[in-house]
């Protein structure tokens, strides 16, 4: 005979165990009282747990960060349940949100709240002292027991199904060596996800499975009442730093404490508590002090599957909880649920899954699918700075446009949990607010690729108190190629005209005088180093070195060449090793000390530099940074400053000696080349030195097998002296790089980069040696006439414009070159440029560097030349013209 719809239902005399006296279990019992009242039902709700929330530290502590929702207060006051101001520890005026540098404040007053209360869930922390009871579950648990449920402070050892589903469940409970037997008709599992219990459920075979969680790192430290609104106000701060480890971390004032909540993006270890401290926003505002009280709480990222049975059901982080946010007011909703379904459907599997489960799914479960969506979104803007900047820029302007509201409205609900994700997932898809978004994202992507030095990098409270240096001031350049031996003679000649005394130190290890040492740069010095040289060092330009003079520039796309020449200076070749030797011994000369040695890491302190070499040890006022995209130096510098190494494209060489005939008829032009069949290189080169020429390519990804390919090009291969294969046996490739934007953090108390360390080329046609030498005067000038804190090298920054100021539009023609070269585009371009003066002119600046890609595109724009281009691509792409000869 089948079980009847009556052995399922709650009547007069039925028992309710409740397993957890946590915030589920009281809201349960509350909510069961509430239906045995309306219903008319004698029903009795007992309680279990073990733990003592009288107690202080984790014995009496439910692992929780503590802040109450304003939905979840509602939700308590519409069931007439008012927290205790006795209970509260602080309450809040809204959340300030940290990320890549920037905060936004949002306030519960522009939201329309009073204020978010905080709470300590046990009765405090570890060895605090407060003259009452101040823990939140146990004012929930009292509240139970007030209305009616009997409380054993004993925890559940044992649960054991019927056979006869007719039958009450059986509980063990007490202690483990004498067991009491308890009999109930429903049973309701609110024990959370950190207990022995998980383990038990599953065992009882009607296929449970719990949530899957990840490991958190909660911690509570005691600053002091004053040093908490020092730091912190009465405002719950959230981070989301650029870390492996932490994916967002909360501190919540709490009177005399702060709690501090990791959200890891795995399993939180011992180690991300100390990560966190070391992050330059934390690191003034929390000392380094151990937490009085902390732990290791799992939260819950996936709902249970089948979390009841006749019987038997979970609430609370048990079975459902929003993701990543309201813990407690998900166990208020799955409370509320299971007992309405449990008094007025039934107790069954059906009833359950009909009422509760069906509920659940749609209030929760689903929501919950667009609450991954929005953190998924969210991790996306805050990793990627335009974004993250678009973002806070638009959400921080004011007056009374609905965008930014719109904004703040998403990121305040996604903090505070106040209204569903799907709901905050509607306003996200505002069109409106997305155009405000991208019009915002493309105004800023301008001012970056305008002003990318003082868009990058991390902002810091940089030291103002840094002045130029003095008598016996100690100056460490790492790096003695051109820009640190500029610096180097820059300082000196100043430090003279000061009639100061400094000590100048360039570590380097390699050995210039020998010239046994093979740099990958072409060495093509460009006008007007000559000049500067002569002007800003005061030392000749080294004639004696030249092997060639550049007199113009043979480029080629697949299938059509162009030479280009003109009135210009010309630019000289040379070895670059003879260059670097050239200024390395003129820095010499004038007094400054070479230490052979490479730099093998550094401590900054407020009072200098502790610098640590291969040879020795020395404590430095200031660091240069001159050591180009040496890969081990970046790493020194990217652990303990902001520094980021320049973004940069991979360079192979070679060079042949063809012999003297050979050379006489190659020429003095340097050949270009745009190949669109080697699609990981950007260009090639073959340069005419004195008695040989160097051949490179440069790109993202370039290999010594792209090389090989590169001179068997057609092209390539007709530019080359006849007897070719001759050579190829006998080359020797090297492989090296060179920056094309503006590195990260170049400039911070006591360091500044220079040369390639820094990244300050001109993109596309970088003309480096002329820009080290640049950046390396510069340098020097901010050093000794402005200081060498943060705040002073942002002259040096400025300074710098000149190289800088043309990013945006070589970018731009970088960008364009490469994806017409991709489709084949250059031949018509080339064609039109033949016949064009003003194109002519154009290419010559663009690949010679002569002039700026602003002023060349000011010149080369108008209607009537743009379109004889498009039209010259359009033959060229459908009709592919080939074979053009030499103009």
């Amino acid at each position: 005979m089948g079980l009847m719809i009556r052995d399922f239902v709650l009547k007069d005399g039925s028992k309710i165990a409740i397993i957890g006296g946590g915030p589920a279990g009281s809201l349960f019992a509350h909510f069961a009282q509430k239906w045995s009242t309306q219903k008319d039902i004698d029903v009795s709700v007992t309680i279990f747990d073990g733990k003592d929330f009288l107690q202080k530290g984790p014995k009496g502590c439910n692992l929780c960060a503590g802040v109450i929702a304003e939905s979840l207060d509602q939700k308590l006051k519409e069931e007439g349940i008012f927290l205790p101001e006795k209970r509260i520890i602080s309450r809040v005026e809204g959340y300030c949100l940290h990320v890549d540098s920037e905060s936004l404040l949002l306030s519960c007053a522009e939201n329309e709240i009073n204020s978010i209360a905080t709470v300590f869930r046990g009765n405090g922390p570890r060895y605090s002292t407060f003259p009452e009871i101040i823990s939140f579950d146990d004012f929930l648990l009292s509240w139970a027991q007030d209305r009616g449920a009997e409380v054993v402070s004993q925890p559940v050892w044992e649960i054991k199904l019927p056979k006869d589903k007719s039958k009450p469940i059986s509980l063990y409970y007490g202690n483990k060596e004498n067991l009491r037997k308890f009999d109930a008709d429903l049973v309701v599992g609110a024990f959370g996800v950190n207990t022995y219990l998980m383990k038990e459920i599953q065992n009882l075979g009607f296929g449970y499975k719990p949530p899957q969680t990840i490991t958190t790192y909660q911690a509570e430290i005691k600053l002091g009442k004053e040093e908490v609104l020092k730091h912190f106000g009465n405002t719950i701060h959230v981070y989301m730093p650029k870390s492996k480890d932490i994916r967002y971390a909360t501190i919540t004032p709490k009177g005399d404490y702060v709690s501090i909540t990791l959200i890891g993006k795995k399993n939180a270890t011992k180690d991300i508590f100390q990560e966190f401290l070391n992050l330059e926003e934390i690191q003034n505002r929390i000392p380094l002090l151990k937490p009085h009280c902390f732990c290791y709480p799992k939260i819950v990222i996936s709902p249970s599957k089948n979390s009841f049975t006749h019987r038997l059901v979970m609430i609370g982080d048990a079975s459902f909880s929003r993701h990543y946010k309201n813990g407690i007011e998900s166990a208020f909703i799955t409370a509320q649920l299971a007992a309405e379904t449990a008094f007025c459907s039934g107790i069954d599997a059906s009833s359950f899954s009909s009422s509760y489960y069906k509920h659940a799914k749609k209030l929760i479960i689903h929501d919950n699918y667009y609450g991954r969506f929005l953190f998924l979104i969210n991790d996306i803007i805050s990793s990627i700075p335009l974004l993250t900047q678009s973002h806070l820029s638009l959400a921080k302007k004011k007056g009374n446009k609905d965008s930014p509201k719109k904004i703040r409205s998403i990121l305040w609900n996604m903090f505070t949990g106040n209204i569903p994700y799907r709901d905050i997932f509607k306003i996200l898809l505002d069109f409106n607010l997305q155009i405000s978004l991208l019009l915002n994202t493309f105004k800023l992507l301008f001012i970056k690729l305008k002003n990318p030095i003082t868009y990058f990098g991390k902002r810091s409270s940089a030291s103002t108190t840094l002045p130029p240096l003095k008598n016996n001031k100690v100056i460490v350049i790492i790096g003695g190629g051109p820009a640190g031996s500029s610096c180097a003679i820059k300082l000196k000649k100043l430090a003279l005209q000061k009639g100061i005394n400094i000590r100048i130190i360039v570590y380097e290890g390699k050995r210039f005088e020998k010239k046994s040492y093979y740099n990958q740069c072409l060495g093509v010095l460009s006008p007007p180093l000559d000049k500067i040289m002569e002007g800003e060092l005061g030392i000749p330009f080294p004639w004696e070195i030249i092997q060639k003079k550049i007199n113009g520039y043979v480029v080629h796309s697949d299938n059509n060449v162009i030479k280009l020449s003109g009135e210009h200076d010309p630019s000289y070749a040379c070895r670059r090793v003879e260059f670097d030797n050239y200024l390395f011994q003129k820095a010499k000369e004038m007094g400054v000390e070479i230490t052979p040695a490479r730099v093998i890491d550094l401590d900054f302190s407020s009072d200098g530099v502790m610098v640590y070499s291969e040879s020795n040890n020395i404590k430095a006022d200031v660091v240069v940074g001159a050591f180009g995209l040496d890969d081990g130096m970046a790493k020194i510098f990217e652990r303990i400053t902001p520094y980021r190494q320049p973004k940069f494209l991979s360079s192979i060489v070679t060079k042949m000696h063809p012999g003297e005939k050979a050379m006489t008829e190659f020429g003095d032009y340097l050949y270009a080349f745009l190949p669109s069949s080697l699609p990981h290189v950007e260009f090639g080169a073959i340069t005419p030195k004195g008695n040989h020429l160097s051949l490179n390519i440069a790109g993202k990804k370039v290999d010594a097998d792209m090389l090989d390919k590169f001179i068997n090009l057609p092209s390539v291969r007709k530019a080359l002296p006849d007897n070719l294969d001759n050579f190829l046996p006998q080359l020797y490739y090297f492989k090296g790089k060179f920056p094309t934007l503006p590195g990260k953090g170049v400039i911070g108390d006591r360091y500044v980069m220079v040369g390639d360390s820094a990244g300050l080329n001109r993109p596309f046609k970088g003309k480096g040696i002329n820009s080290a030498v640049i950046t390396g005067i510069r340098a020097a000038e901010v050093i000794l006439n402005h200081g060498i804190s943060k705040e002073a090298f942002k002259e040096y920054l400025k300074s710098c414009a000149e190289l800088t100021d043309d990013i945006p539009y070589g970018k731009i023609v970088r960008y364009l070159t490469n994806k017409s070269s991709k489709y084949g585009l250059l031949d018509g371009v080339l064609e039109t440029a033949k016949k064009e003066k003003a194109m002519r002119r154009a290419f010559f600046n663009i690949i010679s560097g002569q002039e700026t890609y602003k002023k060349t595109w000011q010149q080369t724009r108008n209607f009537k030349l743009l379109s004889k281009i498009v039209i010259k691509v359009i033959i060229s792409r459908f009709f592919k013209k080939k074979n053009f000869g030499l103009n």
